[in-house]
């Protein structure tokens, strides 16, 4: 497996005020290949193989601009790809033939567009307020190179607001009631 991450902040001179870009590629083959031996009754003696391939990428944007202290925006985007493929078979040893309902190519694909923005408010001092949305779109595909009856998709969207209320108390220390909605 592998993991590489590539992150760059562009600082500016008013403070607070930042876009940040970031790229994550996450990777790994899972070859397996297992022995079945079974004397008793079903009589069973096979090779089971499955080679797998992940390949996770992600790609993010944000931005914050302060307008003033007392009120912040961020915005930004981040769209994330999954790709998995799993090459897989049985194969009875005892005949040496390949048990064709059980094996196949798999590919299985994830995208996940996502964006958001928000709006950080303070006022009365020790009181702030953030409220937002997150749009998300994801569109799954599933498809099997022998069996095309078994392939699949799913497509859905949804937008997840978010609201927090908190308020500063002494020793550094917040109360906060919240509403989000996650999926």
């Amino acid at each position: 497996g592998y993991d590489w991450t590539t992150d760059f902040t562009k600082k500016y001179k008013e403070p607070e005020k930042e876009l940040v870009f970031a790229v994550q590629v996450s990777g790994n083959t899972n070859d397996r290949e297992n022995d079945v031996t079974q004397t008793d009754f079903p009589v069973i003696d096979e090779l089971n193989q499955n080679d797998g391939k992940n390949l996770e990428t992600t790609f993010q944007v944000d931005y914050t601009h302060p307008f003033s202290k007392a009120l912040k925006m961020e915005v930004g985007a981040k769209t994330v790809l999954r790709d998995i493929d799993s090459d897989y078979s049985s194969l009875n040893e005892a005949t040496n033939i390949i048990d064709d309902s059980r094996t196949d190519i798999f590919k299985y694909d994830q995208n996940v567009f996502a964006g958001y923005l928000s709006f950080n408010i303070n006022f009365a001092e020790k009181y702030s307020l953030v409220a937002g949305a997150r749009y998300e779109s994801t569109d799954i595909v599933g498809t099997f190179q022998d069996r095309n009856d078994l392939d699949f998709t799913n497509d859905y969207a949804n937008l997840l607001p978010s609201i927090i209320l908190s308020r500063k108390l002494k020793n550094y220390s917040n109360v906060k009631i919240s509403y989000n909605k996650r999926i």
